[in-house]
């Protein structure tokens, strides 16, 4: 897939299509991550917001409780 690359004011943007946004499930304004890959290449991926990050780490502390307390008590 060709993307095109514009100047726009001060900024310049990569153009993705509506079909690849849809694909990625991504929408205007969200943050991705871009990983650049051993041997070259880059990965583009949609970036975990904070309330989706924070979430995952209650849970791990729910469940996981038992272990980080002895943890801490070693």
């Amino acid at each position: 897939m060709k993307l095109r690359i514009e100047k726009i004011g001060d900024s310049t943007v990569l153009v993705l299509p509506d079909e690849l946004l849809a694909k990625m499930n991504l929408k205007p304004g969200q943050w991705v991550e871009l990983t650049e890959l051993p041997g070259g290449g880059f990965r583009l991926l949609p970036s975990a917001d904070a309330d989706e990050v924070s979430a995952i780490v209650d849970d791990l502390l729910v469940e996981y409780r038992e272990t980080f307390k002895k943890l801490a008590d070693s």
